[in-house]
This record gives C-alpha cells, sequence and structure tokens, in this order.
C-alpha cells in the first residue's frame, strides 16, 4: 500500500511539472495600459514661434514676452511585450500626451500710448513610438519582478496657431524628432497573470527629422539641441 501511494504521487508530480513548465514556457507575452505624469524643462519653448505680420510692425513699436508657461496633461501609454528568455525581451509602445501653451505679452504701440498687454492659450499634444530592449534580473515566477529598459524612436509634436488683431500670429508648428528613452520598473503578479507596472523613464529628444521655427522678433530661427522629459507611470500589464 505504501508502495502504492508514493508511485501516486510520484505520477502526480510527474504531471504536475511538465505543465508548469510549459505555463512559464508560454508566458513569453505581455500587454499593458499605463497613465503617469511628466515633466518638460522650459527647452520645450523652442517649439513656439510668434511670428508678427506687417500691420504689427506698422502700429508697434516693441514686442517683450513676460511669461510663458506649458502645462503637460495626463500621458497615456499603450505597450506589448515579447520575452526571448526570462530575462531579455523586447517591447514596442505607443504614447500620447497633450499640452497647453500659455503666453503673457506686452505690445507697445509707436503712438505711445499704454501698452497692450494679450494672453494666448494655445493646445498641443506629443505622440511617440518607441521600441525598447528590456532586461529583467530576476528569477521566472516571482510575484516582483524588477526590471530596466533602454529604447529609441519618433516623438511627433502637433501644434497650432493663433492670430491677435492681424498684428502678429502665434503658433506652434508640427515636427518629428528622433527619441532616446531609457528607465526602470517594477512588475507586481499579486493576481497572476494580471499585475501592476510601475516605472520611471527619461526621454531625450533631438536629431530633428522636421524643422521647426522659434523666434520673438518675426524671423525664422532653427534652433538644434535636446530636450529631456523625465516622468512615472502606473499601470495594468497581462501577461500570457
Amino acid at each position: 500500500m505504501r508502495n502504492k501511494k508514493i508511485a501516486v504521487i510520484f505520477l502526480s508530480l510527474s504531471f504536475f511539472m511538465p505543465v508548469t513548465r510549459i505555463d512559464a514556457k508560454e508566458q513569453r507575452f505581455s500587454f499593458g495600459f499605463n497613465a503617469g505624469l511628466s515633466n518638460w524643462p522650459s527647452d520645450a519653448f523652442k517649439f513656439m514661434k510668434f511670428r508678427p505680420q506687417e500691420s504689427y510692425w506698422l502700429n508697434f513699436q516693441m514686442m517683450n514676452v513676460l511669461e510663458q508657461e506649458i502645462e503637460l496633461n495626463t500621458r497615456y501609454n499603450f505597450n506589448f511585450r515579447y520575452s526571448f528568455t526570462p530575462r531579455l525581451g523586447i517591447q514596442a509602445e505607443i504614447e500620447h500626451q497633450k499640452a497647453d501653451y500659455w503666453a503673457f505679452l506686452a505690445l507697445f504701440p509707436k503712438t505711445g500710448s499704454n501698452a497692450i498687454y494679450p494672453q494666448h492659450h494655445l493646445c498641443w499634444s506629443i505622440s511617440s513610438i518607441f521600441f525598447n530592449l528590456i532586461y529583467m534580473p530576476g528569477q521566472p515566477g516571482e510575484k516582483i519582478i524588477p526590471y530596466g529598459f533602454v529604447g529609441l524612436g519618433l516623438c511627433f509634436v502637433r501644434g497650432e496657431d493663433e492670430s491677435n488683431q492681424d498684428y502678429y500670429v502665434i503658433d506652434i508648428p508640427s515636427s518629428v524628432d528622433l527619441g532616446l528613452k531609457a528607465g526602470a520598473g517594477l512588475s507586481f503578479y499579486w493576481l497572476p497573470p494580471l499585475g501592476f507596472d510601475l516605472r520611471s523613464f527619461i526621454q531625450v529628444l533631438g536629431l530633428r527629422f522636421g524643422a521647426y521655427a522659434s523666434s520673438y522678433s518675426g524671423g525664422d530661427i532653427y534652433i538644434g539641441g535636446w530636450n529631456i522629459i523625465w516622468g512615472v507611470e502606473l499601470g495594468l500589464t497581462y501577461r500570457f
């Protein structure tokens, strides 16, 4: 009787262990949705362009930008991951974020009358596509999996324009930037296959494919350099 019990237990374990390995191999894919907040330093103002019209030069002698502010709204991220091994994988992600641009100006008429202080609000958006290489130092099957990633992608800026009393135009020309991205995060699989994902990142924009202009004096000035964005995202992930 004892030998029969041992045989039954052995057969049960033999049946269960291959199933576990198969499940582990099949969980190479994951799909996630994240939402988060980010910060874009003042270099983002280079996307703004002030273009005085002919009537401006006839009626005003000077224009000053007294105050500018960019307010970034919540960013949304959809991502898909494939793991070559338990520790190495690739990820494709699509992000979208809206932003508001506020400008407070001072216009000085040539007639010597009081200055005019108009305020403007423009809406714009940033969309990006990135392909990341992901490294996961943890062990397969753990409930908390740390990871790091680095990626390359494209960032699309979509703007708009606004005219004021036929004096000048403020616009945000659309552009395409090559971007680099790196960060680290944690995936929590307390209710597998559904889990939570928390990550932070730094995103660098530069090497422009689309030209844009930024000028306070009316001329088109092309500006190089880099933009750095950093942020934090939290979301859900489904592993299968």
